[in-house]
């Protein structure tokens, strides 16, 4: 199974479906769209894969994935035009699984992540290694990629297509009007109480940042498995690095707090409930946050 990369171009085409098509796969309609392949004109079959990338204006990237649904085909050129002079494209029939008006993955994150592959390609039909491909279907199939999904999707498209802002005034607004307010709505969805104590008061919890925002790519600030809901005093000390957790779920102490754990009412037994999903940003912040850079978990 391969993975192809295709380009939209709303410059050169008008998706005038596009917003009907967002709906229905909201309501869980299958959604289906005829694509040129560019100059490939052989090797592409059914059950491949497809990403899309929205190039030439902003905001670019990657607006839907799904697979290919039909061998090559001829059909009239898109362009009416061309198609007067009997003009065909080669095309193949692609079933949409996620799309979207602004980009689930921002080309400049792409080109940050996968500097390998051309991300604004002249035409349809190049193929993406495997294991990029894998990754990035992974991460837009995930559940915790579903929630924020309906959660960011009206207020960021609101924001990036504003034609009124400048692109550094769009940047700021989708960091404070997304950011940290729907991240924490979804820990709290999540966790339900604190991580660590359990204890239930939502309007003292915080939402803390295993990998911290700054330094987390656009999925990871919103993944719920990059987030605990804690307490003040736990927020400042994980957030500090005076504590961090090893993969079991058990806390651990700098030892520079060692001897303020009574005070600090800590304990030893001290332990929070990890998936999967949660342990390489909580690598991370063992490695890279905590204090005294253990080496061996």
């Amino acid at each position: 199974m391969a993975t192809y990369l295709f380009a939209w171009n709303p410059e050169r085409w008008d998706w005038k479906t596009l917003e009907a098509q967002i709906n229905q796969l909201r309501n869980n309609e299958d959604v289906y769209e005829d694509w040129g392949t560019g100059t490939r004109k052989h090797n592409i079959g059914v059950g491949d894969r497809f990403i899309l990338v929205r190039v030439g204006t902003t905001p670019k990237g990657i607006i839907a994935i799904g697979t290919i649904a039909s061998s090559i085909f001829e059909k009239k050129h898109w362009d009416d035009t061309l198609a007067t002079e009997g003009k065909n494209i080669t095309c193949v029939k692609l079933k949409i699984e996620h799309l979207n008006k602004t980009p689930f993955i921002s080309e400049d994150e792409l080109k940050e992540r996968f500097p390998q592959i051309k991300w604004t390609p002249q035409s349809s039909g190049t193929t993406i290694i495997d294991s990029i491909a894998e990754e990035i279907f992974t991460e837009l199939n995930s559940s915790s990629y579903g929630i924020q999904e309906n959660a960011i999707t009206q207020l960021e498209q609101t924001i990036l297509l504003d034609p009124k802002l400048i692109e550094t005034e769009k940047k700021q607004l989708i960091l404070s009007r997304i950011g940290q307010g729907n991240f924490r709505k979804l820990l709290i969805k999540y966790w339900g109480e604190c991580s660590v104590t359990g204890m239930n008061f939502p309007s003292l919890l915080i939402a803390s940042h295993i990998k911290p925002w700054k330094i987390s790519n656009n999925f990871e600030r919103l993944d719920i498995y990059n987030g605990l809901l804690l307490t003040p005093t736990l927020d400042r000390l994980f957030d500090q690095g005076f504590i961090s957790f090893n993969n079991q779920g058990r806390i651990i102490f700098s030892s520079i707090i060692k001897d303020h754990i009574a005070a600090l009412n800590l304990s030893s037994e001290m332990k929070i409930q990890l998936q999967e999903n949660h342990l390489k940003y909580m690598d991370y912040h063992r490695e890279n946050i905590f204090i005294d850079n253990l080496n061996n978990f």
